[in-house]
Order: C-alpha cells, then structure tokens, then sequence
C-alpha cells in the first residue's frame, strides 16, 4: 500500500513537471517531422522520375497523420512511466527491464496501426493507398518505437544511476567514518537489496567502531590507574556503557581460597561484596570449572537459583545471564557477570567479542596493579613501604607549598618490641605487627598515607591536618592499639602500647627531609617520657 502510494505520488509529479513536458513536445515534434520530411523526400524522388504520383503532397489526411503521431510520440512517454510504476513492486530489476523493453517496442506498433484504422475510416482510400503516405507511416512507427525504446531505457537508467549515487555516496560518507547517512529507497529489486545489506553493514560499522572508540577510551583512561578499586570502578561504569543489563558484577579469583570473591555490582548492594563462590556454585562457581564465555537461557538460570542459595542473593530472578572470564596469559583471574540481557542482541551484534577484548584488558591492569602494590607495600603489614611514603611526601609538600594548606607527619613504634620477639617469638612479632597495620587503617581516612618505616616502626602522613589535628588522630590511634590484645595462642594474649611522635608543615620544618626529622625527633622525646603516649616536636629556635 505504501508502494502504491508513492508510485502515485511520483507519477503525479512526473506528469506535472513541465520541463519534462516541454522536452518530450520538442523531441516528439523532431520525430515526426523527421518521418514527413524523408516521406517528402520520397516522393519528390518518384515525381522526378516521372511518377504518377501526385504533386500536392499537404493534404488533410497528411495534416491528421502528423497531429495524431504527434499525439502519440506525447502520450508514450507518460504511459511507460506509469507501466513503469506498475512493474516497482517487482523484485528483479532485469524482469522489470525487459517487460518494460518488450512494451515499448509493441506499444509505437499498436498506435500505429490505430491511427492507420482511423485514417482508414475517416479519409477512405484516396491518398492512403499512396506509396509516400504509407511510407511516412512506417517511418513515424519506426521512429516511435525507436524514441519508446530509448525512453524506457532512460526512465529505467536514471532510477538505477540515481540509485547508484545513493550507494556511492554513503560508501563515499562511510570511508570518512561518517555512519549518520544510511541509503533511503523504496526499491524491492536487487539494487534495493543491495541498499538494505549496505545500510545493515553501515550499522554494523558504526557499532563497531564506536565500540572500538569506546574500547580505546577505557584501555586510555585505564592505563593512568593502579589502584584495584579505581579499576574496578571505572570497569563497572565500561560495561555498563557497552551492555544494557539488569546488573553488572565483577568478581576476582583468590588463589589462596580458591574461590571467586564478589568486588563490585552495578547496583552497589553492600550485601553481595565479599560473597564467595566455590567452583560449582552459581554462574562464578560454574566459570571456575569452565573458564570461557558462559551463557544461560532463563529457564537454565532458574535450575541454577535453585541449587544455589548465594546466586539467590547476587540476583535470583529468572533471566538470561552472561559471563566472560577475566583471563592472564590464559590464567583465570576473575569474571564478569552479566544479568538479565537480551541473548539474541548479544549473540547477533557479536558483543561477546569486544566485551571479551575489554574483560581481559581489565585483567592485566588488574595484574598490573597487583605487581606494583607488590613493590610500594610492605608485605606483611600491607602499609606503604617508606621509599613511597618518600615519594608522597615531596610531592605533598610541594603541593602545601604551592596552595598554602598544613600537612602532618607522625612515627611511631611498638614499645618493648623487642621483649615480645624474644619471649614469644618473631611469628607471634608478626602478629603483633599486623594488628597494628590493621589499627592504623582503621582510624586513618583515605586520603591519609600510613607506612612501615622498617622493623617495628611506622610513618602516617596527614594531608590538610595542622599539628591540633595531628594530635587528636594520634590520642585516638594511640588508645585504640592500646585497647588491643593479640592472641597468640589459646592460653596466650599479648598487651601493647606504641609511642608517638609528630611533626607538622611548615610549622615546625620546611621541607620532606627536615619534616621527617623533626617527627622522629618527638618519637624520641615520647620514649624519655616513659612511653605510651604522644610528643609534639618543639622547635629548639622558636
């Protein structure tokens, strides 16, 4: 219905154009004056070889035949193009070709013989007999079917050269990674598949390549970032502008458990961070057995809830489910799980591809991170060794300098380490030393920076703190370490105090090297005072 529509619509406009109509009256006039003048000339050829021909050519028949061609050679060009409609819904071009070709050679003839009929019975047999009369009405059909035959070809050549420049000019925008311009036609032949597949392959591109933008943009912003938690975060925010899924979540692979530990999910649900799933347990329990792209039907799911109550609270509710392992030269690090997406969108826009490309990406910034913290954290303590805390504080301090804000330094150590190594033991050390690791992230915000200076003693930077809040962040890590008891075995619980010393910038040093002085200075100072407590530097000039 729509087709016919149009088809209407474009013979109207076709039969309305008046510049068309004025060239098909000059070409038609040219036509027919050709077959009278070479029938003038016939017969001039004949009376001047003695013919009994006539010598009064112009008659009211010759005057009728040429009107009533003239007629024709008008009427032709308009009846091909709507044949030429008619045969649009037709799904080959050459069909439509050859029935238009085939009609333009029958049509001249068929109005050739009526015009002949109606002469016949308009003029009886005086001049219609005559040779030139009806040799100029075979030139006329000949030159009608010649200008028919001609037309068609050009009615049929023009809708497929413009088609043509459809397609050439959306391959041309195509090359430019210009994607916005897909080929609009109403064709249902060959030339209008050829545009259907050209505008799928367009889309297809486009998905693409702004996949590959996006791919580029996160492997970018990735690559300035070592920290777990900012890359799982920004993984979170990728895939969720790749996939449209009900959930997102992200879980790593402990070696040392050997189960997959839930980091992160789209919904940030605190409850699912930490949840850990043992292989056969769940969609991540079933990616520890089989590390590969995973998918699950809704009904597949729905058995997989039932046997697990712990994927009942990463999700639980019957949908079709994704995962794609985090992979290390081949090694599982970690999954991505994907609930509640459209399998068919995900399996025909081949998503799994560029998701995998992006998932194993994330693996090896994620290994990345990992072998740096390995270099810049002490091991056992999991605090900052000191040649970072070094490196902070310089760049700290030139940051203070530059927008004039107050940073604090504090060391402290264990008091009578010693003593517990040599009655307890350098494990039950150990012990000790963890436990206070584990205090000081407790009580310090994320902007502060703690490390182990060596041996039992440790380093905390206060960025934007003054020596007042300096003082009130040590009293509280000073009483909560003081209210620890450090099992060391069932009938044994070690007590330990520590003893603080702080400094502050530019208050009591200018500069990293005299600021870390200046608190090692008062940690002295805290140990002559009998320990388990704080000293605040006092500058011997002021």
């Amino acid at each position: 219905m729509i087709l016919k529509s149009r088809a209407w619509e474009g013979w109207v406009r076709f039969f309305s154009s008046a510049r068309f109509f004025w060239k098909v009256l000059r070409f038609s006039i040219g036509v027919v004056s050709l077959g009278a003048l070479l029938t003038f000339l016939f017969l001039r050829l004949n009376v001047s070889k003695g013919s009994s021909q006539p010598s009064v050519f112009i008659t009211g028949e010759w005057v009728l035949g040429f009107l009533l061609f003239l007629l024709t050679a008008l009427i032709l060009p308009y009846l091909l193009k709507a044949l030429f409609f008619r045969l649009e819904p037709l799904n080959s071009f050459l069909k439509k070709r050859m029935i238009l070709s085939v009609l333009a050679t029958l049509l001249p003839l068929f109005f050739g013989f009526c015009i002949l009929a109606l002469l016949f019975s308009l003029t009886g047999k005086t001049m219609i007999g005559s040779i030139g009369f009806l040799g100029s009405w075979c030139v006329c059909v000949l030159l009608l079917t010649i200008w028919s035959i001609c037309f068609s070809v050009y009615i049929s050549s023009g809708q497929t050269i413009d088609s043509m420049r459809l397609i050439f000019n959306g391959m041309e925008m195509a090359s430019k990674l210009d994607f916005d311009h897909p080929i609009v036609t109403a064709r249902q032949d060959e030339i209008g598949s050829v545009s259907e597949q050209f505008n799928r392959m367009l889309q297809m591109l486009k998905t693409r390549v702004n996949v590959l933008q996006a791919l580029f943009d996160n492997i970018r912003v990735f690559s300035g970032m070592l920290k777990k938690e900012k890359i799982i975060d920004h993984s979170i925010e990728s895939f969720k502008s790749l996939e449209e899924a009900g959930e997102i979540v992200i879980a790593l692979w402990d070696e040392e458990q050997g189960q997959m530990v839930v980091e992160k999910s789209s919904g940030g649900r605190p409850e699912v961070t930490g949840l850990k799933f043992s292989s056969g347990e769940g969609v991540l329990g079933q990616m520890i057995k089989t590390p590969q792209f995973l998918a699950w039907s809704e009904g597949e799911y729905s058995q997989t809830i039932k046997d697990c109550e712990k994927e009942k609270t990463l999700w639980g509710k019957p949908s079709c489910v994704v995962c794609l392992p985090m992979l290390f030269k081949g090694i599982l690090k970690g999954a991505v799980v994907f609930y509640d997406v459209d399998l068919q969108k995900f399996a025909a826009d081949r998503k799994a591809d560029y998701l995998q490309g992006l998932t194993n990406q994330i693996a090896i910034f994620l290994e990345n991170a990992r072998l740096y913290r390995m270099v810049i954290q002490d091991r056992l303590t999991g605090l900052y060794v000191h040649s970072f805390i070094e490196g902070e504080m310089e760049n700290l301090l030139a940051q203070a300098s530059r927008y004039k804000f107050p940073v604090s330094f504090i060391m402290f150590d264990v008091d009578k380490f010693k003593q517990i190594n040599d009655k307890y033991g350098h494990t039950a050390g150990n012990l000790v030393l963890r436990a206070v690791a584990q205090s000081v992230r407790a009580v310090s915000r994320d902007a502060d920076s703690a490390g182990r200076y060596g041996g039992d003693e440790f380093e905390i930077i206060l960025p934007h703190t003054d020596k007042e809040g300096g003082l009130v962040y040590a009293e509280k890590l000073r009483k909560s370490i003081e209210r620890l008891e450090v099992e060391v075995d069932e009938r044994t619980k070690i007590k330990i105090t520590i003893s603080v010393g702080l400094a502050s910038y530019p208050k009591d040093a200018p500069n990293s090297t005299d600021l870390q002085a200046a608190a090692d200075s008062a940690l002295y100072g805290a140990k002559a005072l009998g320990r388990n407590c704080v000293a605040l530097y006092e500058n011997p000039q002021k």
